[in-house]
C-alpha cells in the first residue's frame, strides 16, 4: 500500500489466521520532513495512548515483523 499525504491507519491487527505470517514496512521517501507524517506507531493495546514505539520514515530502510493476534 502507498501512503500518500493526508491518507492514516487505525490501529489495527494484519493477523489472518494463517494466510500471512510477516509485514514488511519500506520507506522510499528521500528527503522526508515530520510535516508529511508516515511514522510507524506499535502499540501496546487497542488503547491510542498505550504506545510502545513510535518509528520514523529514514530513506531506504525498512521495518519487518511477525504478525499474530497480538501485533498491533
Amino acid at each position: 500500500t502507498k501512503m500518500i499525504e493526508g491518507q492514516f491507519v487505525e490501529i489495527h491487527n494484519d493477523y489472518l489466521s494463517s494466510e500471512s505470517s510477516h509485514r514488511l514496512v519500506i520507506y522510499l521517501n528521500e528527503g522526508w520532513v515530520g510535516e508529511q507524517g508516515g511514522e510507524l506507531v506499535i502499540f501496546n493495546s487497542y488503547d491510542p495512548g498505550d504506545i510502545h514505539e513510535i518509528i520514523l520514515p529514514s530513506h531506504n530502510t525498512a521495518f519487518a515483523f511477525k504478525i499474530s493476534e497480538k501485533s498491533l
